[in-house]
């Protein structure tokens, strides 16, 4: 998904690892398996929307550029800074 610039759509509980990475990086969002409506809206909203797709787009290619084999050592510092800028409203997304 990274790779392709697709967001993400998880199924997996909201206080996984997984949904922090997805929502801390703001590129996608994690849904309960039950959540059907909220997934289908989801996919509607991304979709139909250039500006919120091109945000998704655009932040999948910071971890692009940030995460390959050479420097994933980084991904600890980067995300724990960038969750930190995003939990003070730091970051414009």
């Amino acid at each position: 998904f990274i790779a392709a610039g697709t967001p993400i759509l998880s199924i997996s509980d909201k206080e996984s690892e997984l949904s922090r990475l997805i929502e801390g990086f703001n590129i996608g969002e994690s849904f309960y398996s039950t959540q059907v409506k909220e997934m289908a809206e989801f996919i509607f909203k991304v979709f139909s929307n250039k500006q919120i797709m091109d945000n998704f787009r655009f932040n999948l290619s910071f971890l692009k550029s940030n995460f390959g084999r050479d420097n994933s050592k980084r991904f600890p510092e980067i995300f724990f800074n960038k969750s930190s800028k995003i939990a003070l409203n730091q970051v414009d997304n």
